[in-house]
Parts: C-alpha cells; sequence; structure tokens
C-alpha cells in the first residue's frame, strides 16, 4: 500500500476517547485516527457531525407539537496537502521491496498471468527504514518502512490470518522503522565524532595518529578495524571516507565519553526529532551519568569511548534523527525540524496553515565553518573517491556527500546504513535508510539511497536499479 505508515489508518473509536469531554464529542461506530498523518492530525481531518432534532412521543413515533428546531449540517474536514514527493515515495518503496542481505538480486518465480518475473513469497526484503527530507527546510520528501501493511484491511475487518502476520513479533508490519526503531548508528556516527574532535582540538585536518594494522590494542582487548588488512596512517578526510575503525578509535580516547556525548547533546541527537507523525522513538547518547545509573560503582566502562566514537555500544538513532544531524551538516549548520505538513485548507481552498511560511529551525550545530566545510569534504570523499565506502550511491555526473555504517547487531547479522546528501554545491535532498540484517552499509543500503536520490536528481529517467556494472563505484566496506 502506497505511502501507508506516514499516512496511518481509521478504526472504530474506543473507550478512551469516548470517555474525553471535547466541544464535538465521538460517538459509538465513529471512525478516528489510529496511527501516521491520521491520527497526528486528526483534529484538522475529522470535521463536525451533523444533527437533526425530532419530536417523538412516548412510543417514539414522531410529533409536531412545538415548532422544528433547524438542523446543523455536517461539515467537512479540512484537505492537508502534504511534503512528499509521490515519485520519490514510489523510488523509496520499490528499492525497499527490491533490495536483498548482501545485496544480491531477489530470488523470482515465472507468473502464469503474462509471464513477467516477480518476487518468490519465501524470499521477502529486509525489514528497512527510510527518510529522505530537503535539508533546506525539513520537508519530508519520503518516508517508508518495511515490512507493510494494506491500511483498508482495519476499514473491513481483519481476519486471524491477517491479524497474525500484522502481529508477528520478529518483524511487526505496523511498526514505522524510520521513526519508531532506534539502531545502533555504526560508523555514520563518525560524522559528529568527527565535529567533535574538531571542536575540542584533538583532530584537525592533518593531524595523523597511529596507524591502523587492521586493529586497536586497548586495555586487555583488541578492537578490530572492518579492514583486517589496515588502512595505515591516515588524516581526517582519508579516514572517514574510508572509514578507518583506528583512526575513531584513537579519537574517542581523546575525547573521551563526556566531552563526546555533550557535543552530541548539543547537536540534539539525545531527542527526538518532533516529527509530526505519532509515537516516535526516543534516541539514546550514553553519558557518565546513565552508565553510573546503569552499572553502578563501575561507571563507564573500558572501552566505552572507543564504541561510542564509531556508533556502536549504547548508542541508538533512529533513521529520522541520523537524517535530520545529516541535514544540518549539508546545510551548513541548521537543525531543523522535520515535517510532512504543507498546508491546511479548507474545502472552498481558503489557506488555514501555510507551513512553507514557518520557520522549522530549532538550533544550529555547535560547530564553526570551518569545521563543517572539513566534514563535507569528508563525506563527499566517501561517496565520489575511488577509495570510498560509498561509491554505490553515485547518481550521474552529481557531486554526492554521504557515510557508510555497518553496525553490529547481537540478535543476528550486521545492520546496513547510509546517510547522504545532494547535490554537494546545492544540497536539495538528504536520505537515512537503515536495512536489518543485511550486511555492509555501502553494498546494501546505498545503492536504496541512490534510487531515491536519483528520483530527485534525474526525474525523466525510469526508476531502476543502481548500474550492474559497479566497478569503479568505490571499495566493498563498511
Amino acid at each position: 500500500m502506497f505511502a501507508g505508515h506516514l499516512l496511518g489508518y481509521l478504526g472504530e473509536v474506543g473507550e478512551d476517547d469516548l470517555a474525553k469531554e471535547r466541544p464535538d464529542p465521538y460517538h459509538p461506530g465513529d471512525l478516528i485516527g489510529q496511527a501516521g498523518i491520521e491520527k497526528f492530525y486528526e483534529a484538522e481531518l475529522r470535521g463536525r457531525d451533523g444533527e437533526a432534532f425530532v419530536e417523538v412521543d412516548a412510543f417514539r413515533r414522531r410529533t409536531h407539537y412545538f415548532p422544528e428546531l433547524p438542523s446543523v449540517p455536517a461539515s467537512p474536514g479540512h484537505d492537508l496537502y502534504l511534503t512528499i514527493d509521490a515519485r520519490l515515495q514510489r523510488a523509496a518503496e520499490k528499492a525497499l521491496d527490491e533490495i536483498r542481505a548482501h545485496g544480491r538480486k531477489p530470488r523470482t518465480v515465472l507468473a502464469v498471468a503474462d509471464g513477467a518475473l516477480i518476487p518468490a513469497d519465501d524470499d521477502p526484503p529486509p525489514a528497512s527504514g527510510l527518510i529522505a527530507i530537503d535539508p533546506r527546510n525539513g520537508d519530508v520528501l519520503a518516508l517508508a518502512s518495511r515490512p507493510s501493511f494494506d491500511p483498508n484491511l482495519f476499514l473491513k475487518g481483519i481476519s486471524h490470518e491477517e491479524w497474525r502476520r500484522l502481529s508477528d513479533p520478529n518483524h511487526p508490519p505496523l511498526l514505522n522503522r524510520a521513526i519508531q526503531a532506534s539502531y545502533p548508528p555504526g560508523s555514520t556516527f563518525k560524522c559528529l565524532t568527527s565535529l567533535a574532535g574538531l571542536d575540542a582540538g584533538v583532530i584537525d585536518a592533518t593531524r595523523h595518529f597511529s596507524g591502523c594494522g587492521g586493529g586497536y590494542h586497548y586495555g586487555n582487548r583488541t578492537f578490530g578495524c572492518w579492514r583486517r588488512a589496515g588502512h595505515g596512517s591516515l588524516a581526517l578526510l582519508d579516514a572517514l571516507a574510508r572509514s578507518c575503525d583506528v583512526y575513531y578509535y584513537q579519537v574517542g580516547i581523546a575525547l573521551g565519553v563526556d566531552r563526546l556525548a555533550r557535543f552530541a547533546e548539543k547537536c540534539h541527537m539525545n531527542e527526538r526529532t518532533g516529527i509530526d507523525l505519532p509515537q516516535e522513538r526516543n534516541n539514546l547518547i550514553p553519558t557518565p551519568e546513565w552508565y553510573a545509573e546503569r552499572y553502578g560503582k563501575a561507571g563507564v566502562h573500558k572501552g566505552a569511548a572507543l564504541n561510542v566514537a564509531i556508533g556502536q555500544g549504547e548508542v541508538l538513532q533512529t533513521p529520522a534523527s541520523l537524517a535530520r544531524f545529516t541535514a544540518a551538516i549539508a546545510n551548513g549548520g541548521r537543525v531543523i525540524k522535520p515535517h510532512l505538513l504543507l498546508r491546511v485548507q479548507e474545502p472552498d481552498g481558503k489557506v488555514l496553515r501555510d507551513a512553507s511560511e514557518e520557520n522549522w529551525e530549532i538550533d544550529r550545530l555547535p560547530s564553526n565553518a570551518a569545521d563543517l566545510a572539513l566534514v563535507q569534504a569528508a563525506m563527499e570523499r566517501v561517496v565520489m573517491d575511488a577509495g570510498g565506502t560509498g561509491g554505490r550511491a553515485k547518481v550521474g555526473q552529481f557531486r554526492i556527500a554521504g557515510k557508510t555504517g555497518t553496525a553490529q547487531n547481537p540478535h543476528g547479522e550486521d545492520h546496513a546504513l547510509f546517510v547522504c546528501y545532494a547535490p554537494v554545491d546545492d544540497p536539495r535532498i538528504v536520505v537515512a535508510v537503515v536495512i536489518e540484517e543485511a550486511g555492509h552499509g555501502g553494498s546494501v543500503a546505498a545503492p536504496v539511497a541512490q534510487r531515491v536520490m536519483a528520483a530527485l536528481l534525474q526525474p525523466d529517467a525510469p526508476i531502476s536499479l543502481v548500474d550492474e556494472d559497479l566497478s569503479g563505484f568505490g571499495i566493498e566496506g563498511d
């Protein structure tokens, strides 16, 4: 169902809503928004019931002893216009439907009707969440989650089999993973670690740490780099482009958990984005106080700063939060609240609210222009350089900036993540995508983001898979 998670669905009003005192109360049997836009903007969409006054006697027979009171006509609800770009939304949903773990093609079967190839029922796509926003104003251009569901099921009655599928505890279709699921951000978090290190003065554009030989020994254990052969000695631009874990382990040690957490909080990475959808999940940035509350006297454990610096350990972020932060990097430091509302108007066309005229900026990143420019340049290298990990996000000749991520998952295979913005010289779109238990961000999540960006940057081109010839598209990696 197109845009099911963001539009939501209606259901019969429950006892709690019936009991609430309202100027225009609900009645048994009324429908009310239960999820998505339908729930968040219920008051604007609902309208008002009409009323007719009928005089009857004790036997419920109509009588006319008194003058009739005038009827009150029903009034429709307001019309809502959303920021969603239908082409980008279709591209996002198609990409999430066709992606498979480790970047393989979906298994297909031959359809009897027209001989076309269709995905096999026993080869569903991984669970995933995606959000695309305009970094200039926070407009949500696309929002998708898999597995999905048909909102119409809630109007016609749900069978036992349908409810069993919707209640799947492993991959619940009703969960909007773009805003209601949080994940370790993996190496996408290195963009924040870079800004924190620059702000604190522990790194600059030229500083090299101990070279990467595939791991870093700290305390009584060795923390590995995703590239077992190592990266050698790198400075910031190449360290981010190649996603060297050993470089960022050392940035984490130099910063410590406290400074890294405080900087992240100033970037609002510990808060919900405030997107106009219900039940957004909170994000987690662990602080020394959080560790003390959770672990008692032990407090911050050895290696915590190393894990946090590469977006592992206890750090949790929703795709919406990653998109908001990436948008702030893209637009020069403005932290903007993502939103789906474009305008509200009456059926006769009178505009009641024009969200495009509102200021959605809530703060600025605690980084100066020079630091932002360094991270922007490094993110461009992630996609555009031959040694970068995000080459599969390339779109024609457009300059793209991004960051791959592969997050360890204690319950199964690694999650694949990718954040990006384009074009570099005039950013108009930010994409954040998480594909659960699917492998590397560069080989699985980046091609999904590529198709969404292509739908905006190449609007006349067909919505299709990323170029199958991946030579020259960067390296396979984190």
